[in-house]
């Protein structure tokens, strides 16, 4: 009962469809901030010089905006709405830029996927039991852990670059304004792109851990397989029923098209291929029939009941048994020895009218 019940079994396709549809996939959200934070000020570097022209033609529009008496409500809804949309169009580039990174690296990760059960409100989740249970499960002891490395690894990476920097940080004081500011500008941009780095490499590590956790929550028991298999398959005694009257109906109309047969070729006794051709519409003759043993005994008694000739050819039924199946022609190799069969009943005057 305990190997049961021990979940040790990868997860079905089935069990991976349905956690899928409740949005329940492998997925790292130290990836996202990774790529986020070194894309966003990579990003800002790259517009920083338009966003400062922006910036500055807004600032004097602005200060050249402000009326000379007081500023009432009217005076500010005249001005608000452009005021508006050049602030939105100084943040957009970035929002934008930001929001497409975040993107890819969800899709990246799980590729395209939508899944209303991930917001579906769960009352469970207000339960005072659940939550302390959550707080102190393992997977809260490992996002504790992931933070204490984060904080560790951003407070490694910023001591070190300050450290470097120290000596240049001291003359910044007797810079001009512009200088002083894209040397600091600099410092910030190498110290958030070494942390990021440095957080990507925890990224992927958290990544291959939350595949692992995923993989390990999926896994099945014995019980859940058969369950499973009940439920999209149905119960064997069931499908073994429809095989057998599948077998049966397929066994009974192959019966029924014998009568349209020209010749039954057999073994004699353990085979028997009921053979139709028509020169006006088939390429070849066609197999209606076959089996052996006891449906072969079948075919050769329906053959006796519609009067069709049957002819003893051992190695031409063996073969047709074999590489021939039922609705389809006779191969091109068995071509010549069927040719002789149908001459054969011509011959001896068994020959369908539409032969001639």
């Amino acid at each position: 009962m305990a190997e049961t019940g021990e979940k040790r079994f990868p997860a079905t396709p089935h069990r991976r469809r349905e956690a899928r549809e409740k949005g329940q996939v492998a997925r790292s959200m130290e990836i996202n901030t990774a790529v986020v934070l070194v894309g966003g000020f990579m990003i800002l570097r790259a517009f920083t010089g338009v966003a400062l022209i922006n910036l500055q033609d807004l600032m004097k529009k602005t200060f050249a905006w402000i009326p000379p008496q007081d500023i009432t409500l009217m005076t500010v809804v005249s001005y608000g709405p452009t005021l508006a949309l050049r602030v939105l169009s100084l943040v957009l580039p970035f929002a934008v830029g930001i929001g497409i990174l975040a993107m890819i690296s969800n899709l990246l990760q799980v590729g395209f996927m939508t899944s209303w059960t991930a917001i579906k409100p769960q009352l469970d989740r207000l339960n005072p039991l659940n939550g302390i249970k959550r707080i102190f499960s393992a997977r809260s002891l490992v996002d504790f852990i992931k933070s204490l490395l984060k904080v560790g690894i951003a407070g490694s990476v910023t001591y070190m670059v300050i450290k470097a920097q120290i000596p240049g940080l001291t003359y910044t004081l007797a810079m001009d304004p512009v200088q002083s500011v894209s040397f600091l500008g600099k410092v910030i941009f190498s110290l958030v792109i070494k942390a990021g780095l440095a957080l990507a490499g925890l990224a992927v590590v958290d990544f291959l851990y939350q595949k692992w956790e995923f993989e390990r929550s999926l896994r099945m028991s014995r019980q859940d397989i058969k369950e499973e298999l009940l439920r999209y398959e149905g119960r064997p005694e069931v499908k073994q029923r429809i095989r057998t009257l599948q077998r049966q109906f397929s066994q009974r109309r192959m019966m029924e098209d014998v009568a349209k047969a020209d010749v039954v070729i057999t073994n004699p006794t353990r085979l028997a291929i009921a053979l139709a051709y028509d020169p006006q519409s088939d390429l070849a003759p066609v197999i209606l029939a076959k089996g052996s043993r006891t449906v072969a005994e079948k075919i050769k008694e329906k053959a006796r009941e519609f009067g069709i000739p049957m002819v003893e050819n051992k190695p031409l039924a063996q073969a047709l048994f074999k590489v021939a199946e039922i609705g389809q022609a006779v191969p091109v190799s068995l071509f010549q020895s069927v040719a002789e069969v149908l001459a054969y009943l011509y011959r001896v005057g068994k020959a369908k009218k539409r032969w001639m």
